[in-house]
């Protein structure tokens, strides 16, 4: 059976998991000290992921998607974050805060295996919404790249 399912860890420790519901969905669910949420695409023109408090089911950040540029990560408290694609055909981002500092860059690595690195800028480490952004980030990187290969072996 196909399990769809990520450790986010650092410095040794497990911060958090990213599983799917269900083997053929987008609906995920991360689990981590923080709290639990939930993680679904939604949109196809403008795709786009909502971040829902897994205990009141209610919305309190959605990922806006331009996959070749960049795009928006908007909290229900004001908080956002912008990104920006580094590499052009590449799953490599720059989050940035209101100011334009960078907050933490995401890549995936090119291997058989579901893998990447997240780079954190020292201030960020206090930020109370930083794990739920690279959360959502490497949510997006996934499906992104499973629907290009998807997309790619219905060409063949």
């Amino acid at each position: 059976m196909l399990h769809r399912y990520h450790e986010l860890s650092g410095g040794g420790q497990l911060l958090a998991t990213l599983r799917w519901l269900k083997v053929f969905g987008s609906l995920a669910k991360v689990e981590s000290r923080e709290g639990n949420f939930t993680l679904k695409r939604g949109g196809f023109v403008m795709p786009y992921v909502s971040v829902r408090d897994a205990a009141f089911d209610t919305d309190f950040a959605v990922l806006n998607m331009n996959l070749i540029s960049g795009g928006r990560l908007s909290f229900s408290d004001g908080h956002e974050f912008t990104f920006a694609s580094l590499r052009f055909w590449n799953y490599d981002w720059s989050f940035k805060d209101e100011s334009g500092a960078v907050v933490f860059s995401i890549r995936r690595r090119s291997s058989l295996k579901q893998c990447g690195d997240v780079v954190i800028s020292p201030k960020a480490k206090r930020d109370k919404h930083l794990l739920v952004a690279i959360a959502a980030a490497w949510y997006a990187i996934v499906i992104a790249s499973e629907e290009t290969a998807a997309t790619s072996a219905g060409a063949s």
